[in-house]
């Protein structure tokens, strides 16, 4: 194994060739695929054993709470997958209905560095050195919403001299990002 990640309830596995596999909690297809397990007779639901790896090459993932996020080998296209009620998976709150079930999707925001999944956010470091994040942002771990407008969360930030991020981290209800030259930013 190149990695180990750990989320709510689900775990996952990246191997240096690029494949993925994830194991644990599916009950809103954060391991990626459809949920068929069926509840006990305390509505309580069974862990998923591992699943074949993705079709997708991974370079990177993230873990949050019920979501998943994955940065393409080669690529750096962002995907993500799991619990969308607070856009931490598309970006978008309302994007599906009453069902915040979200199988793989594409995050339409650039070539990605670097990832990073809170309890119900998401954050990201372009190409371009720039902070991205989606979902929850109750407690000031996201950035300023620039779609308000179509239900959208996602924000953009990068430091007022231009320097480029390179490093983020988030936790239950904040994010940190660092920058080229060291110095540690907070939110949340």
């Amino acid at each position: 194994p190149k990695k180990l990640f750990a989320g709510g309830g689900h775990s996952a596995m990246l191997t240096h060739s690029g494949d993925f596999y994830l194991w644990g909690w599916n009950d809103v297809q954060q391991l990626g695929r459809e949920y068929h397990g069926v509840g006990d007779e305390h509505g309580l639901f069974a862990s998923h054993p591992i699943v074949p790896p993705l079709e997708i090459k991974v370079e990177s993932a993230a873990l949050g709470h019920n979501h998943t996020l994955i940065i393409e080998k080669e690529t750096g296209i962002l995907y993500a997958f799991g619990d969308d009620n607070r856009g931490q998976v598309s970006g978008t709150v309302g994007s599906v209905g009453n069902d915040p079930r979200k199988g793989l999707t594409r995050v339409d925001i650039g070539e990605v560095l670097d990832v990073s999944a809170g309890l119900f956010h998401s954050a990201a470091i372009t190409n371009d050195g720039e902070l991205v994040t989606f979902g929850c942002g109750r407690f000031g771990q996201t950035l300023t919403v620039t779609d308000k407008d179509n239900g959208g969360t996602i924000g953009r930030w990068r430091p007022s001299d231009g320097s480029r991020l390179v490093k983020v981290a988030c936790g239950r209800r904040h994010t940190v990002v660092l920058d080229e030259f060291g110095r540690v930013y907070s939110m949340g």
